[in-house]
Formats: structure tokens, C-alpha cells, sequence
């Protein structure tokens, strides 16, 4: 996952392959690749998706040097799910937390509230380059081993489940990889029947 950037660079020209600082980027800048991150992964949400226009972010505001995004996920007062997303920094010796942007959607189901959350990991995961944090490793040891995650659309759930129904039928009782399409085909279908999409 490309790490969305919150300042700007220069190449030298003697030595195109260093960079310099160059100074922050505006804020808006940084939601606009934001919104086109979560857009090209499928994870915008399907209401809205909006800017804070009311603490002056849209009016050349650089986004902090020490800032970073936090986010919490609700249920909303009258209808729907939000994702608030706001800008943490430092400021005259203070922390500073300033509400930086929303998110919404009005579908209020249990598969909703995961997937809104699958979005928050989204935008803090885009902020950092590697996504490999320290404890996930043990002292001389690997990346600890990684599921995964998808959400799934109900048209992409029945086209998985037909194609897993198509593939246990051409495997034998004893393959070993029977009882894992048979455990797929259950976790995908019990998620449709819940209301979820989750796999």
C-alpha cells in the first residue's frame, strides 16, 4: 500500500535519487489523495465522504509537521454510521485535536459497522510506508502470519460461492483442501443470511 505523503519533496538534479524536504502539503491536498485511496480500494463510504470546512483546512491550511489522522466509528444520533476522522498535532506546547473529516453510510447493519471500521484501518494504514509495526514481530523472529479481510458486495458473494460450489465438486472427500471450501462456503453464506458481506 503506497504511503499517502503530508509534505512535499525535491529531487536534486546531480543526485535524482535524494530527496529534500520541501515543506508541507496543504491539508486539502492530503484529504483529496485520501479520498482517491479509498476510492481506488473500494472502501469509500457510500454516503458521503466529506471535508471539514469549518476549522479553515480548506483554506491553505498545511497539514502539521507532527500531524497524524485518528478515527472513531458510531452510530449516528438520527440514522446511519459515521467515521470521524480527526487531525492530531502539536501546537504552542498543546495537543491539538481538530476534526479533519467525515464519513457516513446509511446502511446501520452489523456487516456495515465492520466494514466502516475495515475504512478506518484503511486511512491509518495509508500513513504509514511499510504497515509493519514492532509488535508484530518477536525478537529474531518473522512478521507474524496475516488473515485477511474482504467485503464483499452481494453480487460478489454469490459469484464466490458458485465458483467454491464448482471447485468442491471437483475435489474428493480426502483432498485436503475439501473441508476448507466447505468451511469458505459456510462463513460466506452464513454472512449473507446475517445480513453481512464479510468473508
Amino acid at each position: 500500500m503506497p504511503k499517502i505523503e503530508t509534505v512535499n519533496w525535491t529531487y536534486s538534479p546531480d543526485n535524482p535519487g535524494r530527496r529534500t524536504y520541501a515543506g508541507q502539503r496543504t491539508a486539502l491536498e492530503v484529504f483529496e489523495e485520501l479520498k482517491a485511496h479509498l476510492n481506488s480500494i473500494g472502501y469509500l463510504p457510500e454516503e458521503y465522504f466529506s471535508f471539514d470546512c469549518y476549522h479553515n483546512w480548506d483554506n491553505g491550511r498545511l497539514f502539521p509537521e507532527d500531524g497524524w489522522l485518528s478515527c472513531q466509528v458510531d452510530y449516528g444520533s438520527s440514522e446511519g454510521i459515521y467515521l470521524d476522522i480527526t487531525l492530531e498535532h502539536y501546537e504552542n506546547g498543546g495537543h491539538q485535536c481538530e476534526h479533519f473529516a467525515t464519513g457516513k453510510t446509511l446502511d446501520e447493519s452489523g456487516s456495515a459497522m465492520d466494514r466502516m471500521h475495515l475504512v478506518a484501518s484503511a486511512i491509518i494504514r495509508a500513513y504509514h510506508e511499510d504497515g509493519l509495526h514492532a509488535r508484530f514481530f518477536v525478537v529474531g523472529g518473522e512478521p507474524a502470519p496475516e488473515g485477511c479481510i474482504v467485503h464483499l458486495s452481494a453480487e460478489e458473494r454469490h459469484l464466490v460461492l458458485d465458483a467454491l460450489a464448482k471447485f468442491q465438486d471437483s475435489l474428493v472427500p480426502m483432498d485436503p483442501r475439501f473441508p476448507l471450501a466447505t468451511q469458505l462456503i459456510r462463513r460466506i453464506g452464513e454472512g449473507g443470511r446475517n445480513g453481512g458481506n464479510n468473508a
